[in-house]
């Protein structure tokens, strides 16, 4: 069924506004994100300045779960666009500071406060989805927005690594904060001039007592969250140290890892439109223990690539992460679906937000401490400890969750029959089941 027939005049018009600031919001992720770890390192920032980078979005998300009620009282467009905003424009100030400071720690430090102001603004974002776009077509309008800014962050990726070879980097940095900021003025036009506020309702989620409730009466949502924490605290151990990993030990360039990224990008574009339905059939949980377990192999590249000090298994490990991160926006949402009741799925969002910030917060710093002990950022052998370690958590979580999901199997599978008829009646719950975690 063509979607764009079942759209209102309003609603289609949001969903254009919405896809332009789409469009150059991922052509910004792919230019400044992409080798901002790299670049920070090769001007001379200490590894744990490098590695501060990957904790900001995790630190950024914690904010926004408490200072989610005070946003919530504004309207919710303009919050999203200005602190957005903000948070990109910070990018404009790097060739003034490049010019007088031309540092390392001011680059890796910039980004880091850009990054952490831009995920506060998260409650807001997902208010202003809620109400533009009506819940039988919300999934699906966000789908092809996610597409077109996923296409434009492959070219932004592709391209930003071929300029950073003739640009000076504080420069070009400051050139890439222009459709990230031209991104949040568009945005603003999405609600036509209405103003957009949280319901009471929405105020209420960002209570402690219920998150705690539910951690306490439901053992299975708590028993898998225990056992991603560990998993997914063996992978970030790696992707704090890779930009040192890629610059130190395999001397890569910044249009290596360009066309790397960009074909990551591609990976994740093709697997978010043809891995859904194999999503949709597969017992989540079970799902996702496999999907856990991609990620052993992507650790066992980097490690492959440690032990030989050749960057040729990093082409798998990009391959990889592409796919990884496109699944496992698919399928843990539907396990919090599967495993909350429609009036909780917020809940339930939240706490697996939570985890992921709280180990996004510990593991960055656990292994600049894990490299520094085995011998320093260019011992290869230090990388060796570092992504052993990592494999081990990876695998020891992904094999716990996979335990588990044999073990609730028939919970699971009595689950999924009974929300197939409820989705057939509430088509909001599509909208949560297939909508990508943000």
């Amino acid at each position: 069924m063509n979607i764009f027939k079942l759209m209102s005049g309003e609603v289609r018009r949001a969903f254009v506004i919405d896809l332009f600031s789409g469009i150059l919001s991922g052509l910004y992720s792919g230019m400044a994100f992409t080798f901002a770890g790299i670049e920070a390192r090769r001007l001379g920032a200490p590894s744990g300045w490098v590695a501060a980078i990957e904790s900001a979005g995790p630190l950024g998300s914690l904010i926004s779960l408490f200072a989610a009620t005070k946003l919530l009282s504004y309207d919710a467009v303009r919050t999203h666009a200005r602190i957005v905003g903000f948070g990109r424009g910070l990018l404009m100030v790097l060739p003034l500071t490049g010019y007088f400071l031309p540092e390392g720690r001011i680059l890796a430090g910039i980004f880091f406060a850009s990054i952490v102001i831009t995920s506060i603004s998260s409650p807001s974002y997902l208010c202003v989805m809620q109400r533009v776009y009506p819940d039988h077509l919300r999934s699906q309008i966000m789908a092809y927005v996610r597409v077109g800014a996923a296409f434009s962050g492959i070219i932004g990726a592709y391209g930003g690594g071929l300029l950073l070879e003739y640009m000076n980097v504080h420069l070009y940095y400051g050139l890439t904060a222009i459709p990230g900021i031209i991104s949040c003025i568009i945005f603003q036009r999405i609600s036509g001039g209405k103003r957009i506020v949280a319901s009471k309702q929405n105020h209420e989620i960002f209570s402690l007592k219920p998150y705690l409730e539910i951690l306490r009466t439901n053992s299975v949502y708590r028993t898998f969250m225990m056992y991603t924490f560990i998993a997914g605290s063996g992978n970030l151990l790696i992707c704090a140290m890779a930009p040192v990993f890629w610059k130190d030990v395999l001397g890569m360039t910044s249009a290596q890892l360009g066309r790397l990224q960009s074909i990551s990008f591609a990976i994740s574009l093709v697997t978010f439109i043809f891995f859904s339905r194999i999503i949709d059939r597969a017992r989540p949980i079970w799902m996702h223990s496999l999907l856990q377990g991609t990620l052993c192999l992507r650790i066992l590249s980097y490690l492959i690539s440690a032990i030989y000090a050749t960057s040729k298994p990093m082409f798998l490990a990009f391959v990889l992460t592409g796919f990884a991160n496109a699944a496992f926006d698919l399928s843990h949402i539907r396990i919090l679906v599967l495993h909350s009741t429609p009036q909780t799925l917020a809940l339930y969002q939240a706490i697996w937000a939570f985890g992921f910030g709280i180990r996004g917060l510990l593991m960055p710093a656990i292994a600049v401490w894990l490299v520094r002990l085995a011998g320093g950022t260019s011992a290869p052998y230090a990388y060796i400890f570092l992504f052993s370690t990592g494999l081990f958590l990876t695998f020891t979580g992904s094999l716990l969750n996979y335990l588990q999901a044999n073990k609730i199997k028939k919970l699971e599978s009595d689950l999924m029959a009974t929300r197939a008829k409820e989705i057939s009646k509430l088509p909001s719950i599509v909208v949560c089941e297939k909508q990508p975690c943000k």
